[in-house]
Order: C-alpha cells, then structure tokens, then sequence
C-alpha cells in the first residue's frame, strides 16, 4: 500500500468486503496491530466484528516496555536484583 491511512486501508477493505459478499462469508473476528486508520477502515465496513490484537504485537510491546521500563537490570536496587 501507498500509505497507512484511512482512505488507502478503506480501499482495500472495501475490496476485500465485496469479495466476502461474492462469497456469501462472513468474518468472525479481525486480528491486527493496534494500527487507528486500520481498525476505523475495519469498523466501517464490518460493523459488529470483533477485533483483537495479534499476539506477536502484545509480545512486541511487553519486551520494548521490559527493556525500557523498571525490568531493566540496571535500575535493581540490590545485588540479586542487578544479576
């Protein structure tokens, strides 16, 4: 895609929505990063379908927050803390 925005997630959305209906399917649930144009793209043309966020994104996001955060070996206040 050109850009991560509403407009260009909507396009493609929007393709992918016609083609469900082609097919008579109806999704479930959608995983995704916590990308804000995507999920508006998502919510607009799927009403109602629940969204959850991937599992490799959580994991992500705890070991950037491990690394930069209080779990960091230099911040332990003692030595079995700093080992």
């Amino acid at each position: 895609m050109s850009g991560e925005d509403f407009v260009h997630y909507g396009w493609h959305i929007q393709a992918f929505h016609d083609f469900l209906q082609y097919l008579e399917a109806v999704p479930r649930c959608f995983v995704t990063d916590c990308e804000p144009a995507l999920k508006s793209a998502l919510t607009a043309f799927f009403p109602g379908i629940h969204q959850r966020l991937c599992i490799w994104h959580i994991n992500q996001n705890v070991l950037k927050k491990a690394v930069e955060t209080s779990w960091n070996v230099k911040n332990g206040t003692t030595d079995n803390e700093k080992l």
